[in-house]
């Protein structure tokens, strides 16, 4: 897969989980410190179908890749799914 340019600022993955039923993602800031995000309705409710797939399944994680569009530019970051 090719590589799409990434704004400095723009977090290489997030973390997405399910806490208490509501959907959490967090990404890493420029110091290392988790924060939360909020995504586009669309790509949060594609990573909460997942999340649910995974307690059905029994697995524990899954990665999904989503795309973000920021300044202009479209981002594509991995989403690290965990289910609890």
């Amino acid at each position: 897969m090719g590589e799409t340019p990434r704004s400095a600022s723009a977090p290489y993955y997030l973390l997405a989980y399910l806490g208490e039923e509501r959907l959490c993602v967090y990404a890493p800031d420029s110091l290392g410190a988790w924060v939360g995000r909020s995504l586009p309705e669309a790509e949060e409710l594609r990573i909460e179908a997942e999340l649910h797939r995974l307690r059905r399944s029994g697995r524990r994680v899954a990665v999904l890749e989503v795309c973000l569009f920021a300044d202009g530019e479209r981002l594509c970051v991995r989403v690290l799914c965990v289910a609890g």
